[in-house]
């Protein structure tokens, strides 16, 4: 028999979607999602400051939780989240994130996306990627990156 690893992501992710009665009669969480997005694309330009930060933070909850397992990533709670972007201001420039698919269901919004910038040192990216997001109550308590 195939166990899920206690602690590992996917029992995470488990845990966390349970859909409970509030996040069940959450609807039209796709334009959150995708405003969302926009102030993500706005942290990441050149002249981002801790105000646009806090614009963006201001769509998650106090226990917050962001997982990017293909860096091994694991930022616990609203605080951490903010230390964490605001080390990272003025890296990039130039951002654009593209989303090609929303789809809602039971409180998850699942995002495809294509995510452009410029580095500081004037490199260019271009990848894709996939965002899981979970909602309480109408903010953002799980972002997941793949």
């Amino acid at each position: 028999m195939n166990r899920i690893p206690p602690g590992s992501l996917w029992t995470t992710l488990l845990c966390l979607s349970i859909p409970t009665p509030a996040a069940a009669q959450t609807a039209d969480l796709i334009p959150i999602a995708l405003a969302y997005v926009a102030a993500q694309e706005r942290v990441m330009e050149a002249d981002a400051s801790p105000v646009d930060v806090d614009s963006l933070l201001a769509f998650v909850t106090d226990d917050f939780l962001y997982l990017h397992p293909a860096v091994n990533a694991r930022i616990e709670g609203r605080a951490s989240a903010r230390a964490g972007i605001l080390s990272h201001l003025g890296e990039t420039a130039d951002a654009t994130i593209r989303v090609s698919t929303a789809i809602e269901e039971g409180g998850v919004v699942t995002l495809v996306t294509r995510t452009s910038f410029r580095t500081r040192d004037g490199e260019a990216v271009d990848r894709g990627g996939t965002t899981v997001i979970l909602f309480r109550d109408r903010k953002i308590a799980l972002r997941a990156d793949f």
